[in-house]
């Protein structure tokens, strides 16, 4: 790659806002792959997401938990985005 991608900057006002915005990248990719992937791509891609939110998660342990109760929410909003289950 010879030049930096170039990339959206985005200012979310509330935390909701980020939130949201971040669950609607999500949607997003998922419909770009609709169009163009395999069904059995578009599920790796799902379980992909979901393993690298989970190792985010869980990358700093907070009140002697791997994955802070907050954390948890966002890994079921996740999931709920992508229609998997949370524990996948």
């Amino acid at each position: 790659m010879s030049a930096k991608p170039k990339l959206e900057r985005t200012s979310y006002r509330t935390p909701e806002e980020l939130r949201e915005g971040c669950l609607q990248q999500i949607r997003d990719a998922i419909g770009v792959l609709d169009g163009s992937a395999k069904p059995e791509e578009i599920d790796d891609y799902k379980r992909f997401i979901m393993h690298l939110a989970h190792d985010v998660a869980a990358a700093h342990r907070e009140g002697g938990q791997d994955v802070s109760p907050a954390e948890s929410d966002a890994l079921e909003a996740i999931a709920d985005t992508l229609g998997v289950p949370a524990g996948d």
